[in-house]
C-alpha cells in the first residue's frame, strides 16, 4: 500500500512538472517559413493591425519558423531574415505566452519600420524574389503580400492601363518573357489588394475584380498551391510625406448604369395594307398580312413590349355601334391570332378591344346628305397595334 502511494505521487509530481512546462503554441510537426512582402510606401494605406498579418507571424512563432521581409519598391531588396529560435528551456505556460508576444512585438517593431527606398513599385520582382527564398526552404512555404497590387514600373506597370487588360492576356505575356514567379508548393494570403491612400485614386468595383483576377491567375501560372485574398480592414492614419515618390494610376471611371427608357410604339394596318373581306374577320391575302406583320413581331420580340390590339371601322348606314365595335374586336382579335402563330409571345399581349367608330381618331365619313364618304371611310378602317405606355394607349383605353 505504502509503495502504490509513493508511485502515486511520484506519477503526480511528474504530471505537475509536465505541466508546468507547457508551452502556449501550437504543436506543429514542420516549421512555418513566411514571407511578407510589404513596406510602408506612398498611394497604399498601411495594414500593420492586420489580423492576418497578426496570425502569420503567430503561426512561425509557434512553430521556430523564419520570417523574411521583402520591400516592393522600385527595386526591391530584402530587408531582412529572421529566425525563431526555440528557447533553451522549458518555460510555464505565463511565460511561454509572454515570450511570445515579445517576439511578435518585435516583429511589428521591424515591419512598421520598415520603408520603402526607392521611387515607384515593382511588385512583380518582389514576388520573384520571394518564390527564390521560399524555393530553398523545408517545411511549410508561406507568402504573405500586404500591398494594393497596383505595381508602376518593370513588365507588370499599371500605369499604362493594365488594369483593364485581360487576365489571360497578361499571364501570356508574362510567359513569352519568361517572368511569371515561380511559386511552386507556396500558399499566397494576399492583404490590401486595391486599397488606396495619398494621391492613388479610388479603384472601381470593375478595376477591383480585374486587378485580382489578373494577380490571382500570375500566382496560380506561377504554381502557387493556394491564393487567397483577405478583407482585413486598413489601419487609420498613413504617414507618407518623406516616402519616396510613386506614380499613381489613372482610374477610368465606370459609366452610371442608365436604364433605357422603354419605347413607345404604334402600328397603323390601314385598310391599304391589312384588308379584310367585307363585314368579315378574314383576310383577303394572309401571306401579304404575314409579310406585314412579320416586322412587328420581331420587334415586340427584341423589346419590352406589352401590347394592346384595337380595331376600327367606318360608320357605315345602317350600321349599329354596338355591331361596327364588334366586327372591329374580331378583325383585332384576327390579327393577333395570327401574330401568335408567326411566334409572338402571349405574355405580349395586354389588351384586345373593338371600338368601331366610337374612338378619338375617328375622322367624319359622312357626306352632308347622309352618304357614305368612301375615300374617308377607308381611312378609318383599320387594326391599330400599340404599346400600352404610349400615348395612343392612354386614349384608346380612356372611356
Amino acid at each position: 500500500m505504502v509503495v502504490m502511494k509513493k508511485m502515486m505521487i511520484g506519477f503526480l509530481l511528474v504530471l505537475m512538472a509536465l505541466l508546468s512546462g507547457c508551452q502556449m503554441s501550437e504543436v506543429y510537426d514542420t516549421s512555418v517559413n513566411l514571407c511578407i512582402i510589404v513596406a510602408n510606401r506612398k498611394n497604399q494605406p498601411d495594414f500593420s493591425d492586420s489580423e492576418t498579418l497578426n496570425t502569420s507571424l503567430k503561426n512561425v512563432i509557434d512553430s521556430y519558423g523564419k520570417v523574411q521581409i521583402i520591400v516592393p519598391d522600385g527595386a526591391p531588396y530584402i530587408q531582412g531574415t529572421y529566425s525563431i529560435e526555440e528557447p533553451a528551456k522549458r518555460m510555464s505556460s505565463r511565460k511561454a505566452a509572454d515570450w511570445r508576444d515579445i517576439q511578435i512585438s518585435s516583429m511589428y517593431n521591424i515591419l512598421t519600420t520598415t520603408r520603402a527606398q526607392t521611387p515607384e513599385v515593382d511588385l512583380l520582382s518582389a514576388i520573384s524574389l520571394a518564390g527564390r527564398w521560399l524555393d530553398d526552404r523545408e517545411g511549410e512555404k508561406q507568402l504573405l503580400i500586404v500591398d494594393n497590387g497596383l505595381s508602376t514600373v518593370g513588365l507588370l506597370d499599371f500605369t499604362k492601363n493594365l488594369i483593364r487588360v485581360d487576365a489571360n492576356t497578361i499571364v501570356e505575356y508574362l510567359e513569352e518573357k519568361e517572368a511569371i514567379p515561380s511559386l511552386s508548393g507556396i500558399d499566397v494570403t494576399w492583404v490590401g489588394l486595391g486599397d488606396t491612400a495619398d494621391s492613388q485614386q479610388s479603384l472601381t468595383p470593375v478595376n477591383r475584380k480585374n486587378l485580382e483576377c489578373i494577380w490571382n491567375s500570375i500566382c496560380i501560372a506561377g504554381g502557387a498551391d493556394s491564393v487567397t485574398f483577405r478583407g482585413d480592414a486598413p489601419s487609420t492614419g498613413n504617414n507618407s510625406e518623406s516616402l519616396p515618390e510613386v506614380t499613381p494610376i489613372d482610374i477610368i471611371a465606370e459609366e452610371p448604369m442608365e436604364v433605357p427608357a422603354k419605347q413607345s410604339r404604334t402600328w397603323w394596318l390601314g385598310e391599304e395594307k391589312c384588308q379584310f373581306l367585307p363585314d368579315s374577320a378574314e383576310f383577303v391575302d394572309i401571306d401579304a398580312t404575314k409579310s406585314l406583320l412579320q416586322p412587328i413581331v420581331e420587334a415586340v420580340a427584341n423589346e419590352d413590349l406589352i401590347l394592346g390590339f384595337c380595331g376600327t371601322t367606318a360608320r357605315a348606314p345602317g350600321a349599329t355601334e354596338q355591331g361596327c365595335q364588334e366586327l372591329s374586336l374580331q378583325r383585332a382579335l384576327a390579327v393577333e391570332k395570327l401574330m401568335l402563330e408567326m411566334g409572338m409571345d402571349m405574355r405580349r399581349i395586354g389588351v384586345t378591344l373593338g371600338r368601331g367608330y366610337n374612338h378619338p381618331y375617328y375622322i367624319n365619313d359622312r357626306n352632308e346628305d347622309g352618304t357614305l364618304n368612301e375615300q374617308i371611310a377607308s381611312a378609318n378602317r383599320s387594326v391599330i397595334i400599340f404599346s400600352l405606355d404610349s400615348e395612343v394607349a392612354e386614349k384608346l383605353l380612356k372611356e
